[in-house]
Order: C-alpha cells, then sequence, then structure tokens
C-alpha cells in the first residue's frame, strides 16, 4: 500500500509539491477556505476528528482536569524553586492556571491526532518547518492568546509532539515569518498616557482603599455607585503598560526529550513541552514584573478586589493580585459573558471559581459551590432596547478558532464550524426569498481564516451582511428580529432589553447543564428556542407580519422573564448587592 504524506497545518510550505502524491490531512484546520482551489486538486484524506465523538470530549475534559491539577502541583512547585519563592498553590492557580488549562488542553488534542494518525495509517513522509520556534516563545498569557490560533504556533507544537515522541519527519524551509507580535507592542501612545495619568490620579488618593475594581465589566455609573455605597472615594483603575528592564535570559530552555516506552503517557508528554513553551512572564520576566507591580500605585492592603475580565491574560494585575490574596485579600470575579451556569462544561467558569472567593452571576446558582453568588446582569444599566416594529431581522454569527483551543461545550476546531456555518445556510434557505431580503448578516468580527464573507458572498450572493465591526446598538435600531445562533452573551442581552428573539443551534455542539434544560425546554414550548435550523425558519415566517403580536403575548412574556430571572436578571440593586457581597 502506497505510503501518504501526513499534513499537521495549513502552512503549504509542509505540503508535497505535486498533487498526484498522497496526503493525509490530519484535520480539517488544514483545508483553509480560501485555498479550496489548491487543497481540493490534491489525492487526499482527511482523518476523523476524535471530538466529533462528544461522549469522549467530556470524557476527556474530565480527565484532563484531572491532568491540569497534578500538572499545577508540579509546576508550582518548580517555579517555587526557579524563583527562590514558597507561595501557594492558589498563588500559581491564579497566575499560570489559565496558561495551564489552555495548553494542556491543546497539546492532548495535537497529541492524541498524531498518535492516532502514525498508528492507522500508513504514513510515508512529514514535512516540517525548521525555524527556530524558541526565539517566538510568548511574552505573556496575552501574547499566548493571540498565537494559539495561528498556523505557525500551532506548526511549532506539532513539530515538538513529533520530536517528543520521537516520530521522523523532514526539515523545509519557511517562506516568511508571520507570527504575531506581543499585542502589548501596539498599544497607542495616547492609550498608554491616559492610562498612566488615570492610574496616577487614582494613585494619589487611593492607596489605602478598601475596595479595588479593574475591568469589572460594571457600567461606570454603578462603579461611581457602589464605591459611594463602600464609603470610599470613588476612583477609576486601569491597567498599566508596563516597561521591563532588560531580561534575564540565565534560565535555560529546552524540549526535554521523552523516555520512548512512555510515548503513550499525555502526562508525561505534555511535561516534556512545558519549559519550552511558558511565556516568559511566568519565568524570565516574572521577577521584574513582581518588583514593579509591588512598587506600584495600586491599593496596598485592599479588602476586597472585583474583576471580570483580568483573571485571564492580564500578567501584571494577577502577579500583583496573587500576593494580595495569599495576605488575605478577597478575590471577587464577576461574570463577564454567556455559556455560565448553562453550558454543559467550561473551563473558564471552573477555573474563575476555583480561584475566586466569591463568584457573582448574572442571576444563577451553582448547587455544589455556595461562593457563587447571583445579583444580575451588571453589564449593562438598560432597562430595554427600541426595536423597530417593521424593520429588518438580524442574525448573529459566532467565529472559533479553526485550531481548538480551551474545552467548552461549543463546536470544536474548524470541523465542527464548518457544521455550525451549514446549519446557518440551511436556515437561510429555508426562508422566503421576501424575508430573506429583509435579512442582516452580522459575521463575527474575529475571522480565524474561516473567510466568512467569501463563504456567504459565494452562497448567497444577495444576502446583506456586516462585518461585524459596526455599532450594533444602532442596528438594533432598525430591527424587528433578533436571530441569536450560538450560546454566548448575544441571546442573554437581547432577551433582558425585551428584544423580540428567536434561538437556534445544534445542541449536539451546544451541549446545555441539566439544571438549564427546563429553562431552555420552556423557551422552546413558546418559540423562542430551536433544536434545528429550518424549526427556526418556520417561526420566524409565521411570525414575521406581526412580530410584535407573538412578542407580547402573555405566555412568551412570562417565560422570557422566568428564564431572564435565573440567566439575566435585572434589578434595580444591583450596585446594592455588588456592594453587600464585596463589604461582607
Amino acid at each position: 500500500m502506497v505510503g501518504k504524506t501526513l499534513i499537521a497545518t495549513a502552512l503549504e510550505e509542509t505540503w508535497p509539491k505535486h498533487p498526484t502524491v498522497p496526503v493525509l490531512f490530519l484535520g480539517e484546520w488544514c483545508r483553509i477556505y480560501s485555498r479550496k482551489h489548491r487543497w481540493s486538486k490534491l489525492n487526499q484524506e482527511i482523518i476523523p476528528y476524535h471530538w466529533d465523538d462528544r461522549k469522549k470530549l467530556k470524557e476527556d475534559y474530565i480527565f484532563l482536569s484531572k491532568i491540569y491539577e497534578k500538572l499545577l502541583r508540579e509546576l508550582a512547585n518548580e517555579l517555587n524553586k526557579v524563583h527562590k519563592t514558597s507561595h501557594s498553590l492558589r498563588y500559581w492557580r491564579i497566575i499560570v492556571g489559565p496558561w495551564l488549562g489552555y495548553f494542556t488542553q491543546i497539546v492532548f488534542d495535537r497529541w492524541f491526532m498524531i498518535s492516532y494518525a502514525v498508528a492507522n495509517y500508513n504514513i510515508s513522509n512529514i514535512f516540517c518547518i525548521k525555524k527556530n520556534f524558541s526565539k517566538n516563545i510568548p511574552e505573556n498569557m496575552e501574547h499566548f492568546i493571540s498565537l494559539l490560533a495561528t498556523d505557525q504556533w500551532n506548526e511549532k507544537i506539532f513539530r515538538e509532539i513529533l520530536q517528543t515522541l520521537k516520530i521522523p519527519f523532514q526539515d523545509v524551509k519557511e517562506k516568511k515569518t508571520t507570527l504575531k507580535n506581543n499585542p502589548q507592542a501596539k498599544k497607542t501612545l495616547f492609550l498608554t498616557c491616559v492610562k498612566k495619568i488615570l492610574n496616577k490620579l487614582s494613585g494619589c488618593i487611593a492607596q489605602t482603599q478598601k475596595y479595588f475594581f479593574v475591568k469589572s465589566y460594571i457600567p461606570f455609573l454603578y462603579r461611581i455607585k457602589i464605591q459611594i455605597l463602600l464609603k470610599q472615594i470613588p476612583t477609576i483603575w486601569e491597567i498599566p503598560i508596563i516597561k521591563l528592564p532588560k531580561r534575564n535570559d540565565s534560565f535555560k530552555r529546552k524540549l526535554i526529550p521523552l523516555v520512548k516506552h512512555n510515548q503513550n503517557n499525555f502526562f508525561e508528554v505534555i511535561k516534556c513541552l512545558l519549559w519550552s513553551n511558558i511565556p516568559r512572564s511566568y519565568l524570565e520576566d516574572f521577577k521584574a514584573i513582581y518588583d514593579i507591580a509591588d512598587k506600584f500605585t495600586w491599593p496596598r492592603n485592599p479588602k476586597a478586589i472585583f474583576t471580570s475580565n483580568s483573571w485571564l491574560d492580564d500578567d501584571f494585575f494577577k502577579i500583583w493580585a496573587a500576593k494580595k490574596i495569599d495576605q488575605g485579600t478577597q478575590l471577587i470575579i464577576g461574570q463577564h459573558g454567556g455559556s455560565y451556569g448553562v453550558a454543559k462544561f467550561n473551563f473558564g467558569e471552573d477555573h474563575q471559581i476555583a480561584i475566586s472567593d466569591k463568584f457573582i452571576t448574572w442571576g444563577w446558582l451553582h448547587p455544589k459551590q455556595s461562593k457563587v453568588i447571583p445579583v444580575g446582569n451588571f453589564k449593562d444599566h438598560k432597562k430595554k432596547t427600541n426595536w423597530k416594529r417593521n424593520g429588518r431581522a438580524l442574525m448573529v454569527l459566532c467565529s472559533i478558532p479553526r485550531y481548538s483551543y480551551w474545552l467548552y461545550s461549543v463546536p470544536v476546531s474548524a470541523g465542527q464550524w464548518n457544521s455550525y456555518f451549514e446549519d446557518q445556510c440551511r436556515f437561510i434557505q429555508a426562508l422566503p426569498d421576501q424575508i430573506r431580503r429583509n435579512l442582516l448578516i452580522r459575521v463575527h468580527p474575529q475571522d480565524y481564516g474561516h473567510h466568512q464573507m467569501l463563504r456567504w458572498k459565494e452562497r448567497f450572493p444577495a444576502i446583506t451582511l456586516d462585518d461585524g465591526n459596526s455599532s450594533i446598538s444602532n442596528i438594533l435600531k432598525s430591527t424587528r428580529l433578533y436571530i441569536s445562533t450560538y450560546n454566548a452573551t448575544t441571546y442573554l442581552e437581547s432577551l433582558r432589553l425585551n428584544m423580540p428573539t428567536i434561538i437556534f443551534w445544534n445542541p449536539i455542539h451546544w451541549e446545555l447543564r441539566e439544571s438549564a434544560l427546563p429553562y431552555f425546554k420552556k423557551l422552546e414550548d413558546v418559540g423562542i428556542f430551536h433544536k434545528t435550523p429550518e424549526s427556526a425558519a418556520e417561526k420566524m415566517t409565521s411570525i414575521w407580519d406581526n412580530v410584535k403580536k407573538w412578542w407580547e403575548q402573555k405566555k412568551v412574556q412570562s417565560v422570557r422573564q422566568e428564564f431572564c430571572e435565573c440567566f439575566s436578571k435585572e434589578s434595580q440593586l444591583i450596585p446594592n448587592k455588588i456592594a453587600e457581597t464585596l463589604s461582607n
């Protein structure tokens, strides 16, 4: 049997030069839509994606959660040795936990697919780009997030896995360097100056303040009111853009070789990759960031820290906050989007609950976590939105990286996103021409190489598109019906604002937790939620001429209000509840 060339990424330097050579694509992520003219001509086969088995996905999530805990303990011990410190496990969980969680789940996906390909197919060649990838180690978590969706960074990971498993491959030259730079370098001078001024003004009066808010997701007026209720002078804090001194390059990074008989033990495999990929902010730059944070003008001894976003990608904040928390400061994290309390599993939610003293939600409770406190949707204090009775329909779409990143109940990787896109096409196809002409499709502003606009123009040339960068508030003013196609913030906002809404998604890819199912069943019963594109299109067609009549039915409004009470609650007392939560 003729052997195949294994292709791991969309970088065409690693593809055979002749289209007749049989190739084996490791995943759908290799086949970029705009390059269809290139890959469609190849003598190709694509490996079935292991996480198309959603039962396996959930089982792997549980397995990887255990691996993560074991790795975190070992990594915390090693980092304490490296930095000559004795910080707690919680300290390191706050700082490196998000990166370690992402990296563990990412590497497992790539390792499993490569191992499966080698075990089940006759592979004759693998080509990898020859490059000194050590120069492209992430600067920090923000930089890492910008890299993980790129073909170049994934090429690095695939190459390191092959090296670790001692699977032979051939080197090829790279055409050009396209890895993204650290996004911190792109900050404008104006933004830098504004943040310096805000922090300096706040720092002059607030180093002794007891309650610290940063990237809180709370509207400005709510923040002012909360601080007044807490009896402190309202201040506005911004994350600083810091300038690090000359880097400490005494740390020797290397890919640790794997003992051959352990190559099927994932725990051993990922340990080999950790030190060649951990961001510099946790190793070479850690002491410098720690020293700057320790002397910074933020409160010296806060009673509580409140954030909704900084727990993830802001290493300066995490290093500052972790020390305060180890000294007794409470960490309060606020919900900052959708899927929380709804998705069957979600690493981000699990991590935030684990590191926080209290986790504030938009209305939902956790049966096993008393630290989860419902206060309501504090993102926006608008009570309703003005919608146009005879306006158009707005359909909002999602986009995900072509390569898997962190695990939660969503379509995973390029192949499942392609399935999601086909569901949207089925919905459009099922609509009458008249309604289709009155539909605006808002694609996601972050494309990830899916080429959304190109796909839509080829499938439905006459469809009206929005690139996702315009103000959605302005669009809603001319909208009569809002169509949500994925489990995120969108429908939580539209339902709270009492905007006529239809929701549909594939329940196989957007799994719901048991506690949320009864609420969605009620939404389904009144025609708001649908499990197929055709059902949603049929409902939209039946109500199109009088959306107001359907939406204002007593039963529809009752179900909407009950749903919002749990997942997107509106209350004038939200500032009071947040203040009370912080002060207790």
